[in-house]
Parts: structure tokens; C-alpha cells; sequence
């Protein structure tokens, strides 16, 4: 995308709350870059980045509900059920 589309697409306010809804931080970007390094669980993922798990899945949620991820539901090795993460874009 050229400079002046992008110009042009900022003087549009629909356009700009789009925009804006589908911005990431940079955590974001850690835990896509961990997801496209296989860690695709949200246990994998929070041991990985040193936070809580909570923490991740709420992260992941918002990823997923703005486009950026599909989960899929897995038998655990604990038994219980487990989501696992995919990138949709490649990084």
C-alpha cells in the first residue's frame, strides 16, 4: 500500500476506525511470533513469554475475534480439551 493510499484511507473516519480496531501491540506480535514458531497453545505460549496463562488466552481471544488466528479444538494430555492456534497471515 502506497503512502497515499494510506493518507488517503486516514482522512476517511470509517476507514480509520477499521484501522484502528485491527491494530496490534507488540505483545500481539510475540505471541504470533510464537505461534508461527509452533508454541500454539495458550500453556505453551504464557511459559514461553513468562506471563500467566489467563493473561494469553485473553490475548488470543481478541486475535481471533480481529482475523489474525483460527483455533481448533484438541484432546489435552491431561484429558481435558485444549485450543490450539494458528496463524492465518504467515510473519
Amino acid at each position: 500500500m502506497e503512502d497515499l493510499e494510506i493518507r488517503l484511507a486516514m482522512l476517511n473516519p470509517a476507514l480509520r476506525a477499521r484501522m484502528k480496531s485491527l491494530e496490534i501491540s507488540s505483545g500481539d506480535e510475540d505471541i504470533l511470533f510464537c505461534i508461527d514458531m509452533g508454541e500454539n497453545t495458550s500453556s505453551k505460549i504464557a511459559n514461553s513469554l513468562a506471563t500467566s496463562v489467563q493473561s494469553i488466552s485473553l490475548r488470543l481471544k481478541k486475535l481471533r475475534d480481529k482475523g489474525y488466528l483460527t483455533r481448533t479444538e484438541v484432546k489435552a494430555e491431561s484429558g481435558g480439551y485444549e485450543f490450539e492456534y494458528k496463524c492465518i497471515y504467515k510473519i
